[in-house]
């Protein structure tokens, strides 16, 4: 963020408030921060994964707090990897030279892809007598 213009400084800055919430809660509980800076930039760790959050920012000097900006609207934070391996792995044969594989994603998570790796002494059509074999499936 940038401070206030000058002119509206009213002396100089001593530092400045920030606030978050996770944008579209049920509720607008302020997510733990660092409250006060200095500085025009912070970084907030411990977040949620994969969560949208809103932040506003006003600034004081030694006669109080000015009013606070605007929520502006941070773009998601990066989704997290899987805390579990996918469960209910089945293999069972689909013809004398295929096999089906099928399994249950992880419980609370959105997978965007699933690697299945193949071991044992199988062919294709790029190669043959590979011992190991990974495939990544779109899910």
């Amino acid at each position: 963020w940038d401070p206030p213009r000058l002119r509206d400084q009213n002396g100089d800055i001593t530092n400045y408030t920030i606030e978050c919430i996770v944008a579209n809660a049920t509720d607008d509980t302020p997510v733990p921060t660092p409250l006060t800076t200095s500085q025009t930039l912070i970084t907030f760790d411990g977040l949620l994964p994969g969560t949208t959050y809103m932040c506003r920012v006003n600034s004081k000097n030694v006669a109080g707090a000015g009013p606070f900006s605007n929520y502006s609207l941070a773009p998601p934070t990066d989704s997290d990897s899987p805390d579990a391996a996918p469960t209910n792995v089945t293999v069972t044969a689909f013809s004398p030279t295929s096999i089906n594989v099928s399994w249950l994603p992880p419980l609370l998570f959105d997978a965007t892809s699933y690697y299945v790796q193949i071991t044992g002494k199988f062919s294709r059509d790029d190669s043959s007598g590979q011992t190991s074999d990974t495939h990544p499936l779109a899910r």
